[in-house]
């Protein structure tokens, strides 16, 4: 089985998925996590759509 982890581009996040890709791909055998990235706002609008396997999304304040 193949799903796809949704996530921003960003190297935090890219990071993260790809942890998280590591460790369902090693708890479960037989399952293929593909890691498919966008920019933030474009990621923001495939969660609002709702049209994603599994997403991968944060916020974090801006120190200025």
């Amino acid at each position: 089985m193949t799903i796809n982890l949704t996530t921003p581009n960003d190297p935090t996040s890219l990071a993260a998925a790809q942890n998280l890709q590591k460790q369902l791909q090693d708890t479960l055998p037989g399952l293929t996590v593909k890691v498919v990235s966008y920019q933030s706002d474009n990621t923001a609008n495939v969660g609002l759509s709702g049209h994603y396997q599994l997403l991968l999304t944060g916020w974090g304040g801006r120190l200025s």
